[in-house]
């Protein structure tokens, strides 16, 4: 078949020519290897000339090159996107199908691992210089436990429970106005504030440490339950937030985060010297926090229980297979 480019650059000067061979990435194979064919028909040594199939790899190899641009641009757009929302956070919801919101919330997983291998570097820096061993969490494994299904068993309960209750106590309010999911977030954080105190006379000691989580869990969602049924009937008292919703999600947002974080602090066994870098060890924390809200405020609550209960039962996994 006739290349359609060929009469054409019949007419066009050498320089010109040369242009079109040395910017594989502007221009179809068929006007390269056109060009190509022209120029070497003009100087009459072929050899001068790269092959038109050398040309397709050129192409090929351009075409590679701008995907990998494309993608770096596009992973760097999530992490610049993340933070532009951490600094002015708002309630913006996108609209788009399930499999983008699958898609979103693994691509912000991995903006938050490379955030938190960040977020390590001055833990590892202040180990080097100031002879302080970096903390270990707490494991809630029990250490009588030596078979692998309850361990997994276990590890499971645990992971889905804190991402459920943590969510709704620290993410579940944010975004939008809702009035139900105001009295939501007040019921489960007054229920758990309550059973803290008074749990402990009412939660039997089990043999197993599954039955006590269940029991402990089902506790603080019947304390929760009675109060949400008596918050139902009081939604006026709810009009000056829902006018004041604005300056209230964004104080709602840095000061759930920083509890959040501060929370997680009883749950690594520390020294009085190791307390002195409490900032550092709730860093990770902060930015889990901060990940987690925006990923509930941009497609879902849903998506930022999921995603909580990805890296809790992940952390959990290595922990106890270490």
């Amino acid at each position: 078949m006739a290349n359609f480019f060929s009469e054409k650059y019949k007419k066009k000067a050498s320089t010109e020519l040369k242009e079109i061979i040395n910017s594989p990435d502007l221009y179809v194979k068929e006007a390269i290897i056109a060009a190509k064919e022209e120029l070497a028909n003009r100087i009459n040594d072929v050899s001068e000339i790269n092959n038109p199939n050398e040309i397709v790899a050129e192409k090929d190899k351009a075409n590679s090159s701008k995907k990998f641009i494309k993608k770096s641009k596009k992973s760097f757009r999530y992490t610049k996107s993340f933070l532009k929302f951490v600094r002015k956070p708002d309630s913006h919801r996108l609209q788009t199908s399930t499999k983008n919101r699958i898609l979103f919330t693994l691509r912000l997983y991995l903006v938050g691992l490379l955030l938190l291998i960040i977020a390590i570097i001055p833990s590892l820096l202040i180990q080097e210089l100031f002879a302080v061993e970096i903390p270990e969490q707490i494991n809630y494994i029990p250490e009588y436990y030596t078979s692998k299904t309850d361990i997994f068993l276990t590890t499971l309960i645990i992971s889905i429970i804190a991402g459920v209750m943590e969510e709704t106590q620290f993410r579940l309010i944010l975004g939008k106005f809702n009035a139900t999911y105001f009295n939501v977030f007040i019921a489960i954080n007054l229920g758990y504030i309550i059973f803290k105190f008074v749990g402990p006379y009412f939660v039997v000691n089990f043999e197993f440490y599954n039955s006590f989580l269940l029991q402990y869990i089902a506790y603080v969602i019947l304390v929760s339950l009675s109060i949400f049924l008596v918050l139902r009937q009081k939604n006026d008292s709810l009009l000056w937030f829902k006018r004041n919703w604005i300056k209230v999600n964004t104080f709602l947002f840095y000061t759930l985060a920083f509890i959040f974080a501060i929370l997680h602090l009883p749950t690594f066994d520390l020294s009085m010297k190791q307390l002195a870098f409490w900032p550092l060890i709730i860093l990770p924390f902060l930015i889990y926090a901060f990940l987690f809200s925006y990923i509930r405020i941009r497609i879902g609550f849903i998506y930022a229980v999921l995603l909580h209960f990805i890296i809790d039962l992940a952390v959990l996994s290595l922990r106890n297979i270490v």
